[in-house]
């Protein structure tokens, strides 16, 4: 009645993969009518349990961001209201339509709200595929917030940027900054694993 089951061959849809962040295989996902991830396995599933508590988080998900989303219509100038349904979109990966909500807060919010709005965007771009535009934004955010806490993820999402340009050497010198800049941080261990990657590839 609320699920239409569709089977992905991750090897011929490798767009996909990387779209829906699959990080093992096999995987069960299950998906909003918009494409958003509302839940997901990265296992055989063990029990016809665990499937049934997935299909009720991802009920429980669509019902969230319809709730969002008729706050937000009622009052378009709630900002707090428009900052969840834009992280309710992010979460669920409906980027677009995070895009867009993250843009208005962007516009009207409040300077730490801007912030926030400005560094999800950048990864928003990246998971849309504008690279171009992604890489714009990271730069002006590093250059804007030098501060920030999250700089370290701002300048990792750079290096992946720049290497889904083609810009390789240029991702690696990226990736090497973080390492540099910040050797304790969580990034730096993925941008050591990228760095071994991308060199690799330019072998």
């Amino acid at each position: 009645k609320f699920f239409v089951p569709v089977r992905v061959d991750a090897d011929a849809r490798e767009d996909l993969v990387r779209l829906w962040e699959v990080r093992d295989l096999p995987a069960l996902m299950w998906f909003s009518p918009e494409g958003g991830v509302l839940a997901r396995i990265h296992e055989v599933p063990r029990s016809g349990e665990i499937v049934v508590e997935n299909m009720k988080k991802a009920l429980e998900w669509m019902t969230r961001v319809q709730k969002l989303e008729r706050g937000v219509m009622t009052e378009p100038d709630n900002l707090k209201r428009l900052k969840s349904l834009a992280e309710a979109y992010y979460s669920i990966q409906l980027w677009n339509k995070s895009a867009d909500a993250f843009d208005r807060l962007i516009k009207m919010g409040q300077p730490e709200q801007i912030e926030a709005a400005s560094e999800f965007r950048v990864y928003v771009d990246l998971m849309r595929g504008k690279f171009l535009d992604g890489l714009a934004r990271a730069e002006a955010f590093e250059k804007q917030y030098p501060e920030s806490k999250d700089i370290p993820k701002v300048a990792y999402w750079r290096g992946l940027l720049l290497y889904r340009l083609g810009r390789c050497p240029e991702a690696v010198a990226a990736w090497e900054d973080v390492l540099k800049r910040f050797p304790e941080d969580a990034q730096a261990k993925l941008a050591k694993e990228a760095v071994q990657r991308a060199q690799k590839k330019m072998k």
